[in-house]
């Protein structure tokens, strides 16, 4: 399916940059939920970034809410059409933050008013996990620092469509049902988030630099 949206990105999803100090949410996540060893086979060796059967349901999902191509499996097509949608599909917003470009790429968005959007599949979620979910305060962030808002004001959305996985099947299937969660952020949450994001970026520079070192760079 053509993305229509994504080829007008300037970064692409998962930017890492450290001489330009680019760093987007995904370089963020796996720096600190898989550490040191993941972080450098994917962004620093050029370790293939592969895709296993739930993210690759997730992509079939965001590439047909992207399309909006009609959709030959009535599920597909279920979701399709009753899906919440936004003014701005598969939005770029690239930031400046301490020295720093953050990089996100948001599902939805919409500018007036303004509201983020996040969709899901598979894994199952609760009120409490959307609560916590960094990737969110990451998104506030840069919605805070891009049009000075009091993120408290700017409602978020993320989008459960649950998944099973039929025996014999590659990946996992939608099951066609939707679940909305509705949250905000707050500005602590986005100080905290702030924080961990200059630590982050300061261990994975002396990382490198060790790295660099060790291989006589």
């Amino acid at each position: 399916m053509e993305r229509k949206n994504s080829q007008s990105h300037i970064y692409p999803p998962g930017s890492f940059d450290l001489k330009a100090k680019i760093f987007s949410w995904s370089a963020f996540h796996v720096w600190t939920s898989q550490g040191p060893a993941e972080f450098a086979k994917k962004y620093l060796y050029g370790g293939a970034d592969e895709m296993n059967p739930r993210m690759m349901t997730g992509r079939i999902v965001a590439d047909m809410l992207e399309s909006d191509a009609e959709q030959d499996d009535p599920t597909l097509e279920h979701l399709r059409v009753f899906l919440p949608r936004y003014q701005h599909q598969e939005y770029e917003l690239a930031v400046p933050f301490n020295g720093l470009t953050l990089v996100m790429h948001l599902d939805g968005f919409d500018e007036d008013p303004l509201k983020i959007g996040e969709y899901k599949t598979g894994v199952r979620w609760t009120k409490e996990m959307v609560a916590k979910h960094k990737q969110l305060h990451w998104y506030a962030l840069g919605v805070h620092l891009k049009y000075r808002v009091n993120p408290a004001k700017v409602p978020i959305e993320l989008i459960w469509m649950p998944t099973e996985w039929p025996m014999g099947a590659e990946m996992p299937e939608p099951t066609g049902e939707i679940v909305k969660f509705d949250t905000v952020r707050t500005l602590r949450d986005c100080l905290d988030i702030g924080k961990e994001i200059t630590v982050a970026w300061g261990q994975i520079v002396d990382y490198c630099r060790k790295e660099g070192e060790s291989l006589g760079m």
